[in-house]
């Protein structure tokens, strides 16, 4: 028998406090993704990968990501920009990158639809307790921070979240929206 054990369960309704059977009625709607994509990199003996759904992204979205990802040592770091549209078209937008200090532009570089592209970071100096912020208002990506170091034989792939993945009630897309908006508004776009 299992004592303490505390379940999180999102419901309507009240549950009773002791429960003879988990809740059964689903509160949520969930569907099996046609896609899947697997992202990987060998290097060496070393290796990582990331799986996910990778359904189809916005033509018209954006991209607005914190960057905690930043290794150091003998470690290179790179910033991946991963974008898939029903619209077969490659397009070129600017990606800027700020401080998220000062909220100041430190560069602005190119990334296209359709593609992914790749960011060289360590030119920037960064440390770790930096968290550089990457914004595109033009395309929607999903954002990896790739460090690797071939003397060391390490790989490192991460990824962050859409903000509206850490929503669990409302309308997410427009809580999404007023949260980048009061970001976006706090930085100094050049």
């Amino acid at each position: 028998m299992v004592s303490d054990l505390l379940l999180f369960y999102p419901t309507f309704e009240k549950l009773e406090a002791i429960l003879t059977k988990l809740p059964t009625k689903k509160l949520w709607h969930s569907e099996v993704s046609a896609w899947r994509n697997t992202s990987g990199f060998y290097i060496n003996g070393a290796q990582t990968s990331y799986q996910s759904e990778l359904n189809p992204l916005p033509e018209r979205g954006s991209l607005i990501t914190f960057h905690p990802f930043i290794q150091s040592g003998n470690v290179q770091n790179r910033l991946l920009t991963l974008n898939v549209t029903s619209n077969p078209e490659i397009r070129t937008e600017n990606l800027y990158i700020i401080d998220s200090k000062s909220k100041k532009t430190i560069d602005v570089k190119k990334i296209s639809t359709n593609s992914t592209s790749t960011l060289f970071l360590d030119e920037y100096g960064f440390s770790q307790s930096d968290l550089p912020i990457f914004y595109c208002p033009k395309i929607a990506c999903v954002p990896f921070g790739l460090g690797y170091s071939a003397k060391e034989n390490m790989l490192s792939l991460e990824h962050t979240h859409p903000p509206a993945k850490f929503f669990l009630h409302g309308n997410r897309n427009q809580l999404q929206a007023q949260m980048k908006k009061k970001w976006i508004d706090s930085f100094e776009i050049k």
